[in-house]
């Protein structure tokens, strides 16, 4: 359920663009006033965060949805930008705790499986 949180709180952030940080500057609004770039940027992560949780049969099983360590790549970046605009902040801690689960899983040789069980 944090995959769909992230794609509407990507979404609202068109209708109401603010940056988190915000309080401390106002530099940081570029980012999201005249061009929506950190909107764009969290929808499109969080429709790939989307496809690969809930993977449609062509990219199902594939090398890249079932590896751990492109799991441990792309969620503290997608966790980054994410903590950046104001209605994803709660969907960045989600990642966050998502990547450490998954660093648990890899250090101690977790592996995906082949087919389900």
């Amino acid at each position: 359920m944090n995959n769909i949180g992230h794609f509407a709180a990507s979404l609202m952030a068109f209708i109401w663009p603010k940056v988190f940080f915000d309080f401390a500057t106002k530099r940081m609004d570029v980012l999201v006033s005249p061009i929506p770039i950190l909107q764009l940027i969290n929808l499109f992560l969080a429709t790939v965060i989307l496809a690969w949780e809930w993977p449609l049969n062509v990219i199902a099983w594939s090398h890249s949805e079932q590896s751990i360590i492109s799991r441990l790549l792309i969620l503290p970046l997608t966790s980054m930008i994410s903590l950046l605009i104001y209605q994803a902040t709660d969907v960045a801690l989600y990642y966050l705790v998502g990547f450490t689960i998954y660093l648990w899983a890899y250090r101690c040789g977790e592996k995906i499986p082949l087919e389900w069980w």
